[in-house]
């Protein structure tokens, strides 16, 4: 475990500098056939051609394979979103792309976008009725077998009618509502025209509410080294932040733990070139949290549902929020 996690480290470095020689863009393309949560970037890396490389024809084929399905994913993806804007823009609905969907054609340029499983976009939520109706025509809701309490709380999955592989999760919040007190309202006040789809419909958060997400996402799969680690990175290092605006949201959001302990692990690990204005102390719940973040358990494991709850007692701002939570969750899951 600690071999992988020092690797991964290794491999992020590597993605953030623009020269390598030909001995680092050999290992780099090890570690994304080594490594299946390192995929999501073989198209990101600086590596045009494999050609005069030192490693077999077989690890070429493969690394090419993974690098060109991650553009044509993007590309279809993105063909989709422009498929639907004009709907969008019709019915006065306003999106904000997330995640990947967010970040390719903006912070990451398609010809080295990141990996993305599905299309992920924050409406407002008295939008919602509009959106389903537009959606309706090209996907179908998806229900899952296997639902947990707070499924639908704040997402809703959809699959397209035309392609099955191509999934579209709407959020009406970044995360649980119930641990956080995220202001959807001032998203969409400061957020800007995605450059890549030339409509006000299409839109992306502001680097402070990008970052802030970062952390949420990180928080939420419950394990560093995460891949948000190096959007979070990208973002701090490419677009300009206001660390004092990061602060006023993060106090606002109830999220300042998680993301001060985003930034003491940039810091520690040497991810970012660039320094917030007043130095983040790692407090004990900090230290404790990236402790507990180490730890990569199965999915739906007992040991995963116990580190999510610790986690949510320690960096969640408010202990009474987190408590409710808890108290709603084991409730639903008694008596559903």
């Amino acid at each position: 475990m600690k071999l992988a996690i020092n690797e991964t480290y290794y491999f992020y470095h590597q993605c953030l500098r623009k020269e390598l020689t030909n001995f680092e863009r050999k290992q780099l393309i090890e570690l994304v056939l080594k490594y299946p949560h390192l995929q999501r970037f073989a198209a990101l890396l600086p590596i045009q051609s494999t050609t005069d490389l030192p490693i077999t024809e077989t690890q070429k084929a493969k690394f090419n394979a993974i690098k060109m399905a991650i553009i044509a994913t993007n590309l279809k993806q993105q063909a989709f979103i422009r498929s639907i804007a004009r709907e969008f823009e019709l019915h006065s609905i306003t999106v904000v792309l997330l995640k990947s969907s967010a970040l390719n054609g903006y912070l990451y340029p398609n010809q080295r976008c990141r990996g993305n499983s599905d299309i992920d976009m924050l409406i407002r939520s008295n939008e919602k009725d509009k959106l389903e109706q537009i959606l309706q025509k090209v996907a179908y809701l998806h229900n899952k077998s296997d639902s947990q309490p707070f499924d639908g709380l704040y997402e809703q999955s959809w699959i397209s009618k035309q392609d099955p592989t191509l999934f579209i999760d709407v959020h009406t919040d970044l995360t649980n509502p119930k641990l956080f007190s995220i202001c959807n309202a001032d998203i969409f006040a400061l957020s800007r025209e995605h450059p890549q789809f030339n409509t006000p419909a299409i839109r992306v958060m502001g680097p402070e509410h990008n970052f802030i997400h970062a952390a949420l996402h990180i928080f939420g799969d419950g394990y560093l080294p995460h891949h948000s680690l190096l959007d979070a990175s990208s973002l701090l290092n490419k677009l300009k932040m206001s660390s004092r605006g990061l602060e006023q949201i993060c106090k606002a959001w109830g999220c300042q733990l998680i993301t001060h302990l985003l930034i003491t692990e940039l810091e520690d690990t040497k991810l970012t070139i660039k320094s917030f204005n007043q130095p983040i102390s790692a407090s004990l719940r900090i230290k404790i949290g990236r402790y507990l973040l180490s730890k990569n358990y199965p999915v739906k494991s007992l040991r995963r549902k116990l580190q999510q709850a610790l986690l949510q007692i320690i960096l969640v701002d408010s202990f009474k929020r987190t408590i409710a939570t808890q108290m709603q969750y084991m409730r639903l899951k008694l008596f559903r």
